[in-house]
């Protein structure tokens, strides 16, 4: 019985085998290494996309804050506008008062005081002053308190001076410095004092 050598024909098939399985592994190495640069590059796309979004985002909201910056600035120009115009308002209104004010002072002041400084606070009144008795500034409260326009008229400080006041040659007087708190009323006592009456009057009912 003849014998065959088989061995040339395992040898061949097994590198033939091992050939075909380099190919598949070559090619399934290509494959991933594609694969991986596709995914790759759709991060990357996806990452420029979202950084895009972003710096849109971005310019966006530095618009936004610029936008609010000029609307702060506008309503703080528009609270500073607002109360000018309320000073100015407030001062047209007063400006009767005032003169009102500076008539009752001249009126209201008696012989032998001498007033120095005025301090005008809303409707707070500060006098301060110089007078050559006390009896004299008495009778100078009784005179605001008397008038149409000054009111609550309070002694706070009453010291002598030091000062001399020579009425003649022959005599002299010392001065008494003074301080007086008085209330500036909004309208005058008998106006005030008429709509108190009409309003105490009974209305007619109409029939």
């Amino acid at each position: 019985m003849e014998r065959i050598n088989l061995l040339p024909w395992r040898e061949e098939e097994r590198a033939h085998r091992l050939i075909e399985f380099l190919f598949m592994l070559g090619a399934g190495l290509i494959v991933a290494i594609v694969i991986s640069l596709a995914v790759h590059m759709v991060i990357e796309q996806l990452i420029a996309n979202q950084n895009e979004r972003n710096q849109y985002v971005k310019n966006e909201t530095r618009k936004l804050q610029k936008a609010i910056d000029t609307i702060k600035e506008i309503k703080k120009e528009k609270s500073n506008l607002t109360t000018r115009m309320e000073a100015i308002q407030q001062l047209q209104k007063m400006r009767p008062q005032i003169v009102h004010m500076f008539d009752n002072i001249v009126d209201t002041v008696p012989k032998g005081i001498y007033l120095t400084k005025f301090i005008q606070q809303n409707h707070n009144l500060t006098i301060i002053g110089i007078a050559t008795a006390n009896t004299i500034v008495s009778a100078y409260m009784k005179r605001i308190d008397k008038s149409e326009w000054l009111e609550r008229a309070d002694l706070t400080i009453v010291k002598s001076s030091g000062q001399k006041f020579s009425a003649t040659s022959h005599s002299s007087r010392t001065y008494r410095e003074f301080k007086l708190t008085v209330i500036q009323r909004e309208e005058s006592k008998s106006k005030a004092k008429a709509k108190a009456e009409a309003e105490k009057k009974p209305r007619r009912r109409r029939r």
